[in-house]
């Protein structure tokens, strides 16, 4: 008995190994971009009419990037979507019929996907479950790096199914129906340390399922950007950044003031490059330390005997102090 305890707790502590970044004693990995206590992610279902017609210009307004999950058989404006892509919001998967996964074909995954990127001319590599029911997963991370539920949880940043990413219903169905209580929900994920993934259909009286005023977005928005609490990403780029982050490798040669760091991330994935900037600190001597990628410059933040940096991972940088 007690030997085949051991054998499982090997087998544990390696399959945990293989999902834990691999970094000197000297370096920290940022929880969420830029340091930020939070993230949060605005994902905006069935390409009702208001998200266009209101809920994309108040985002805009203030810089908020979202994403939008279309249901292709759905959409008649294409061009509307494409321009949204165009302005840096994500447009992902809501399949292709809002068909039940558990018994539909695997082109609601393809077709969906392939049709997307085809009309907005960007990946698409994220999905959201009709009727939050999700299907095969071995069949949906052929086409996705992460997909979307909705059990009304915040989301941990080392979350071990990429595949039942929860979300809260924002509208007139539950508690979250006014921009004070969009509010809180932001405050509590910056107070956690999670992620909020605020799943949004409706939006004023476009006949969307439970509708949210585009004034208490707006008036959410602004709190959002004034506090500056929290990361405001889209879904596919806070899904990679927890891969990256949770699987970040970096090696480093050097000694002094000057080193050679070189990063990589250990998980795999055909489905796109993982190239979300991902936030580090190392420990240096100097006030003023010198970070460049490539040979190039790139933005450092001194701090607390720290560089705080940027890293993409297929990249080298180099620490200097002058």
């Amino acid at each position: 008995k007690i030997m085949k305890s051991y054998l499982i707790l090997t087998i544990i502590l390696f399959n945990l190994s293989l999902n834990m970044p691999q970094i000197p004693a000297d370096y920290e990995i940022a929880p969420w971009h830029g340091w930020k206590q939070g993230a949060i992610t605005y994902s905006f279902d069935d390409g009702c009419g208001g998200q266009l017609q209101s809920a994309i210009p108040s985002l805009n307004k203030y810089g908020l990037k979202a994403t939008f999950n279309l249901v292709t058989n759905w959409v008649n404006n294409w061009g509307g979507w494409k321009q949204a892509a165009q302005s840096g919001h994500e447009i992902a998967s809501h399949t292709v019929s809002h068909a039940n996964l558990n018994g539909a074909g695997e082109n609601e995954l393809s077709q969906s996907k392939q049709i997307i990127e085809q009309q907005i001319g960007q990946e698409c590599v994220t999905i959201v479950y009709p009727n939050c029911i999700t299907g095969n997963k071995g069949s949906i991370a052929r086409y996705y790096i992460s997909g979307r539920t909705c059990s009304g949880q915040l989301v941990s940043n080392n979350i071990g199914d990429m595949f039942e990413i929860s979300s809260i219903i924002i509208g007139n169905t539950g508690q979250y129906n006014s921009a004070q209580a969009l509010n809180n929900l932001a405050d509590s994920a910056a107070q956690q340390n999670k992620w909020a993934v605020y799943l949004i259909h409706g939006v004023d009286n476009d006949g969307g399922y439970s509708p949210i005023s585009s004034q208490a977005l707006d008036q959410h928005f602004s709190y959002v950007k004034q506090q500056d609490k929290v990361w405001v990403a889209t879904f596919k780029d806070v899904s990679k950044y927890i891969l990256e982050a949770n699987n970040l490798v970096i090696s480093e040669t050097g000694s002094g003031d000057s080193y050679m760091v070189d990063v990589s991330c250990s998980h795999q994935t055909s489905v796109t490059k993982l190239d979300t900037p991902v936030t580090i600190a190392r420990k240096v001597s100097c006030a003023n330390p010198q970070v460049k990628q490539n040979g190039s410059p790139v933005n450092a933040t001194p701090y607390n005997g720290k560089v705080i940096f940027d890293v993409v991972p297929g990249n080298k940088y180099t620490i200097s102090c002058q």
